[in-house]
């Protein structure tokens, strides 16, 4: 005989989870309707062009760290200085690319700078620094887990950050959306618009959490020597391709 599978009823955290995935996806709607239909009546700290992609990844990342740091306990908790670096990081990312600063900077190129400063630069930095992983895998759900954790993401995390690729990338990525006729083009395409904004953010978390890894080798990827030498030596490309543009504007 075949026993019978019982299935547990839903907890009130259970229930806390759908009411809050349901909040992040009514707030979305709410959000997408006004961008797209009346545009003019959003606040400066509104999304101007509003980005599902953008807005979910944010407001999903949030509540997966503010999950997992309640399902932690106290000891396993990061510093109080290590959360709100990460907290610092993902809202400055959020207002480049969700406020009406977006709006400003397609249109005045010095704001464009600040805005790839802070999505490449400054934002992946204070979210590494922040090194919320653990907290954010905890608070994921079972599927979200299962995939960052399978040999897909981890193959294509452990390429992306061999530490000369990693190096180039970073540097790289950076000179090639400067390229006027590439810029110009992203700038028009929307497309291809999204593809900046996502290669540059993404690239600088991988770099800046390479760089920035608490841990000794193993298990991190590589010493602190070579950390360190990886820092200094994407500096000296980007104050010359600082001092390039400074003279060439």
């Amino acid at each position: 005989m075949l026993r019978r599978q019982t299935i547990a009823p839903p907890t009130a955290a259970d229930w806390a989870d759908c009411a809050t995935y349901g909040a992040i996806f009514v707030l979305g709607a709410i959000l997408f309707w006004m961008s797209h239909s009346h545009p003019s009546l959003m606040p400066f700290w509104a999304p101007w062009d509003f980005s599902p992609s953008i807005y979910l990844a944010t407001a999903l990342t949030f509540y997966w760290f503010w999950r997992g740091l309640a399902l932690s306990p106290h000891e396993a908790q990061p510093p109080i200085w290590r959360r709100i670096a990460f907290l610092l990081g993902l809202f400055l990312i959020y207002i480049m690319l969700q406020t009406r600063f977006e709006y400003w900077s397609q249109h005045m190129f010095f704001l464009n700078r600040i805005q790839h400063m802070v999505m490449h630069h400054i934002g992946p930095f204070l979210i590494a620094l922040g090194w919320p992983d653990t907290m954010i895998k905890r608070g994921m759900p079972r599927w979200g887990q299962q995939l960052i954790e399978g040999r897909l993401v981890t193959a294509m995390i452990g390429i992306l950050q061999q530490p000369w690729l990693a190096a180039f990338l970073f540097v790289g990525l950076f000179y090639f959306w400067l390229i006027p006729a590439v810029h110009f083009r992203a700038m028009l395409d929307t497309g291809l618009y999204t593809l900046m904004n996502w290669s540059m953010v993404l690239d600088g978390i991988l770099f800046w959490c390479l760089v920035l890894d608490p841990r000794p080798k193993p298990p991190a990827r590589i010493s602190y020597g070579l950390r360190a030498a990886l820092s200094f030596g994407v500096t000296f490309p980007q104050i010359l391709l600082g001092a390039v543009i400074s003279f060439s504007t």
